[in-house]
């Protein structure tokens, strides 16, 4: 890593026009900045924003005079092929990103392009407006009317104050910079040179008026989108249109890859196939020879020396075209337009650093996957520019693919330069089945970024590290991109199958998608997640160059250990039987400890049996942890029987003995067949309570039949099982819940407009979130039919959904519940039940404390009544006469006992002050200075004991909350 001691240039389009005074250092009329960026376009704008974002000293110089100059021409029938779907039925903006292939990335939700166009296929100018919104509204950094010229790198020895790149615009002025990075696009057209191409027109110049071509022939040189767009424009009007090109037309549904011709050209496809006239013919263009007669164009062959070579062209060659009778191009051409796309342009390059083609796409410059030039240090290349490390694999060359990439980019120059590791989230081991699962389905980068951009999991024994949309082909130098360190390795990252697409497949026969479930996830075709680990080394250079692709048809190489998530027809991978259990089987195969959810009375079994308990146990050891009550259990248990009735109905027989809620020691497959023909009886009447996925549930009606499926991808979590049984084989109260939901349109409202309440951040696939719910609607019931109390707030944000509301509130487990008093979130740190989760509810519609006046007062506190009526074993009353008029703020220190034990504080004057201490702490035993704080802490009386109080000195703050945890817990310590 070094420090920004070299300069940066980037080349793009767009941005903030800007005064000299502004954001100019000048000396002797030059300018120098850190980084410049040439090209204000999209992947400009993009860097631009990460820059400014980050305070970065960046310039981005345009030769035009308007963001995105390169759309106020193309495509020349102003119809962009970057879709706009607005409407995907989720609110998750994650999720939405993933098929908003035009808006670049920012945290201001007006500059979404679907502000700016309603169109799936929207024309040019909405762009144009877009860009220049963009450019203003953040504020980035734009000079425009500024042509590059002559860039070079500084030579050896050339002294340039540690700038590295030096240049000129049109006026000859001089810009320095340290880095550069170019985004200008492709903007120079590939262009024909035979015999007659003077009669060629070229796509950038031709006159795109249909009237001018009505009833024309017309010959287009060309195969791709250009070609297309202008084929599907004139055919309607021409005698025919001729299509011709060396290679075959690569369809982009055919092919996965976006760059390939689009279904919105290629109408004339149809017309070619069902014999309109129109045709499409593979020739070498190169070979072509043009001549004019009577103002018509005829097309020739040119049958050069270099075609005598038989082994190349084994056809004998004629000595003219009359040899064929049914030579294709023997009728004359009105017109003959060239389509042939473009190239890198660099001609703003010095030639002393001009850049080398990459060899399999030459339009492209040759790079590195940091996107820094091949031959010239601290040049870098975005956008367009930079497709070629993954060219017809991701979508790299076009907005929805670059963006990411150039965030990508950025991240490396802030380590690279600045010292800034990339960044990383850390979580805790018992959320990574959560995480993963919702990464898979949400991430919009390693989404578009197909086997190229993936997440990477560092993980750290009890914690993990998540590093979003790393460039995986960077791996072999993990630690000097990113500043991160470890030892074992998950790769999260989207591919599609070895034989999804190739010229001889057929893309959409009846065997383009797997049906064997999760056994055959990894013969999956279509897009889908696979998960690689890596214990304690990462792949280098060489393995990856020596990837042996007629045994190994993946994207990195041989890991560990590998999973693939199976396909899925809804690119949906939340089913829990099919999906989110085989990814949690892997997990427990990596991590080796069991990575189940259990509840509360299952874990106090197995701490009192066990020296470690599983991961998902930790949390009943903090006091935390979901409870099971007894109707919980028995519900259960009967539902592992294949029984169906909830307790109460008249059933149930079964007996709460420990080794019915042991899972390993039931065969499931027995139950779950029994469970089959019991409940569904029939495939004709399956599952017709289910509210929530009728398709999990089939797959796991086909596990059942399947003898060769192991019991490992059978159900046997206690905690989703239950949730399962509740959701689908009885019917629920009601399809919506009476809590609350929470979106970006009323957070802030609820939030801040009511005194207390209780909000839970979830997520809908994650079964203690579903369980948590189920609680809190019970008690939305218990409060409705509650007379003359004021109703809290009881509501449920789905992080699934509001991602951006939970990133904002830092949330980083699911479940994760909050308490609220008058808009201010405190953390609840007791167990998930409803018994707790009512008494929270109680205690947070108190004052934190309460303030009390007199001994009568604090009796009454203290009193076993009150204790039962809040629902609590222990309360405490404080003495600490300085805090007693203090605001809330002052009280922090308490927060560990805020919504789990009443707290109240005594009193507002010295004599009152003097009757608490004579009955509470002289009475009981307390020898100390007046001036010490010190608390009284009372337990109710119970079955074992009797009401029980004690007077404790309390210590200095940092430990008073852990100090009254001790004191108030169920088995009182006098």
């Amino acid at each position: 890593m070094h420090v920004l001691g070299t300069v940066v240039l980037i080349l793009v389009s767009g941005g903030l026009c800007m005064s000299q005074d502004q954001a100019d250092k000048t000396n002797n009329n030059i300018q120098t900045h850190d980084y410049c960026i040439i090209g204000a376009g999209p992947a400009g704008l993009q860097l631009g924003y990460f820059m400014e974002r980050a305070g970065r000293d960046y310039i981005i110089y345009e030769r035009n005079n308007v963001s995105g100059s390169f759309f106020a021409k193309y495509p020349r029938h102003r119809k962009l092929i970057s879709i706009n779907k607005i409407s995907t039925g989720r609110t998750n903006h994650l999720y939405n990103e993933r098929h908003d292939w035009n808006s670049l990335l920012s945290d201001d939700d007006s500059l979404l392009f679907k502000h700016y166009s309603k169109e799936f296929f929207p024309p040019t100018e909405p762009l144009l407006d877009y860009l220049e919104d963009y450019r203003k509204k953040l504020g980035i950094k734009v000079q425009f009317n500024t042509e590059v010229k002559n860039m070079r790198r500084v030579a050896n020895g050339e002294r340039t104050d540690g700038y590295n790149f030096i240049m000129n615009d049109q006026e000859g002025k001089t810009m320095l910079c340290k880095v550069a990075i170019v985004a200008s696009g492709m903007q120079k057209s590939n262009m024909v040179s035979f015999k007659g191409s003077e009669y060629v027109e070229n796509y950038s110049e031709f006159d795109t008026d249909p009237q001018k071509y009505w009833g024309k022939t017309i010959l287009i040189l060309g195969r791709g989108n250009s070609a297309f767009e202008t084929a599907d424009e004139l055919y309607k009007v021409a005698n025919f249109v001729h299509m011709v090109s060396r290679t075959r037309v690569k369809l982009s549904w055919n092919t996965h890859y976006v760059g390939d011709v689009r279904g919105l050209n290629n109408a004339i496809v149809d017309t070619y196939q069902l014999k309109s006239l129109d045709g499409l013919l593979e020739f070498d263009v190169n070979r072509l020879t043009l001549s004019k007669k009577n103002g018509r164009l005829y097309a020739a062959v040119n049958w050069g020396d270099k075609y005598n070579d038989t082994s190349l062209y084994p056809r004998v060659k004629p000595q003219s075209e009359d040899n064929f009778a049914n030579f294709p191009f023997r009728s004359p051409y009105d017109h003959v337009i060239s389509c042939l796309g473009w190239k890198f342009d660099g001609s703003f390059l010095h030639e002393d650093s001009q850049q080398i083609p990459f060899g399999k796409a030459p339009k492209y410059p040759a790079i590195r996957y940091d996107y820094q030039s091949w031959v010239t240090r601290d040049l870098y290349f975005a956008g367009t520019n930079s497709h070629s490390v993954d060219f017809r694999k991701a979508a790299g060359g076009f907005i929805h693919g670059f963006r990411y990439t150039a965030r990508a980019l950025h991240k490396i120059l802030e380590y690279r330069y600045h010292g800034i590791p990339w960044p990383a989230k850390t979580f805790p081991v018992t959320q990574l089945l959560n995480m993963l699962v919702k990464r898979i389905n949400e991430a919009p980068g390693t989404y578009q970024m197909v086997s190229f951009l993936g997440d990477v999991v560092i993980l750290k024994g009890d914690t993990f590290l998540l590093l979003e949309e790393f460039p995986v082909k960077l791996l072999p130098h993990f630690l000097d991109i990113t500043g991160q360190t470890g030892s074992k390795f998950l790769v999260i990252i989207n591919e599609y199958g070895p034989g999804f697409s190739a010229p001889d497949v057929d893309t959409l026969g009846p065997y383009r998608a797997i049906t064997g479930g999760a056994m055959e996830a990894h013969n999956s075709n279509f897009l889908h997640p696979v998960v690689y680990f890596y214990d304690g080394w990462l792949p280098s250079e060489e393995d990856f160059s020596a990837l042996p692709t007629e045994t190994w048809k993946f994207a990195l190489p041989k890991p560990d250990k590998v999973h693939h998530v199976v396909e899925d027809f809804l690119s949906m991978w939340t089913a829990s039987t099919v999906h989110i259990l085989p990814i949690r089987r892997f997990l427990e195969d990596v991590l080796g400890q069991d990575m189940r959810l259990y509840f509360n009375s299952h874990c106090f079994e197995l701490g009192l049996n066990f020296a470690n308990v599983p991961a998902g146990c930790k949390a009943y050891l903090q006091g935390q942890g979901l409870d099971m009550t007894l109707g919980d259990a028995v519900n259960i248990v009967n539902y592992m029987q294949g029984t169906t009735e909830k307790l109460g109905t008249g059933l149930p027989k079964c007996h709460m003995e420990e080794d019915k809620l042991n899972h390993n020691a039931i065969n499931r497959t027995e139950l779950l067949q029994k469970r089959l023909n019991d409940v569904y009886k029939s495939q004709n009447s399956l599952f017709p309570h289910d509210f929530v996925s009728d398709e999990e549930e089939v797959e796991a009606f086909r596990f059942i039949y399947d003898d060769s499926v192991p019991e490992s991808l059978l159900e046997d979590d206690e905690v989703r099982s239950l949730w399962r049984w509740s959701r689908s084989v009885i019917a629920h109260q009601a399809a919506e819940y009476p809590f609350v939901k929470l979106t970006e349109a009323n957070y802030n409202k609820h939030v801040t407009e009511m005194a207390f309440g209780i909000v839970l951040f979830g997520v809908s696939f994650d079964p203690v979130s579903r369980t948590t719910e189920e609680y809190l609607s019970d008690l939305v019931a218990e409060y409705a039919q509650m007379s003359g109390t004021k109703k809290p707030l009881i509501a449920v944000v789905d992080c699934w959904d509001w991602t951006r509301i939970c990133e904002k509130a830092m949330i980083t487990e699911y479940p994760t519940i909050k308490l609220l008093k008058n808009g201010d979130f405190k953390p609840y740190t007791s167990q998930i039940s409803k018994p707790a989760l009512r008494t929270a509810l109680k205690l947070i519609a108190m004052n934190f404390p309460v303030r009390l006046n007199s001994v009568a007062e604090v009796d009454k506190f203290l009193s076993d009544a009150h204790m039962v009526d809040v629902g609590v074993e222990s309360a405490v009353v404080l003495s600490y006469p300085q805090l007693y008029s203090a605001d809330r703020e002052s009280f922090n220190f308490l927060d560990d006992l805020y919504g789990k034990v009443p707290v109240a504080i005594c009193c507002n004057s010295s004599a009152r002050h003097e009757e608490f201490y004579a009955k509470y702490g002289r009475s009981l035993g307390l020898m100390h200075s007046r001036k010490e704080p010190w608390a009284v802490i009372a337990h109710s009386a119970d079955t074992y004991m009797d009401h029980m109080e004690k007077a404790s000195v309390l210590p200095p703050k940092n430990a008073v909350a852990s100090f009254l945890q001790d004191q108030t817990l169920p088995i009182f310590v006098s």
